[in-house]
């Protein structure tokens, strides 16, 4: 094959040379852009209703959880970074966007876990009955912590990954 018919950054099985005709195209394109959809609305979705979540269910400040929402979209943005790093050095774009779309995942997948078990979440409070509500353990906020930087770490990496793929 000529070096106009393949592509130089980018092997099929086994280290063979893609072939431009054969690569690309509407599937590509709709993959990133699904890619794309599923990175944004999951951690704009997450951003949106953490507020809610952390005040109405864990029983946090108002402030606190407006703070642990500016860190989360921070810690995601200040992470392309860190993608972009990993990606250049080490694995090149494409194992980096799969790796980063995996830490991703299973930080959501935890955060799910977290907010649908009730043992992970503090106990409801009564309306009428004067007591207290008791705000999450450390143990709670900890896995929830984990859970959204996780997904911090996995959306970061995606960021600065998915305008590369495109230029």
């Amino acid at each position: 094959m000529s070096d106009s018919t393949t592509l130089p950054d980018a092997w099929v099985y086994k280290g063979c040379p893609t072939e431009r005709s054969k690569t690309g195209g509407w599937t590509a394109a709709a993959m990133i852009l699904g890619g794309e959809a599923c990175e944004r609305l999951t951690t704009l979705g997450i951003a949106v209703n953490l507020v809610t979540y952390l005040t109405g269910t864990t029983h946090l400040g108002s402030a606190t959880a407006a703070n642990t929402v500016t860190n989360f979209l921070g810690t995601s943005f200040m992470l392309c970074l860190l993608g972009g790093f990993v990606a250049d050095t080490f694995l090149g774009r494409y194992l980096t966007i799969a790796i980063f779309a995996t830490i991703q995942a299973m930080g959501v997948t935890i955060l799910t876990i977290s907010t649908t078990v009730p043992i992970l979440q503090p106990p409801k409070c009564t309306a009428g009955t004067g007591s207290q509500c008791l705000p999450a353990s450390g143990k709670q906020l900890t896995i929830l912590y984990t859970a959204l930087y996780l997904t911090a770490l996995g959306t970061g990496g995606l960021k600065i990954e998915r305008f590369r793929v495109r230029l």
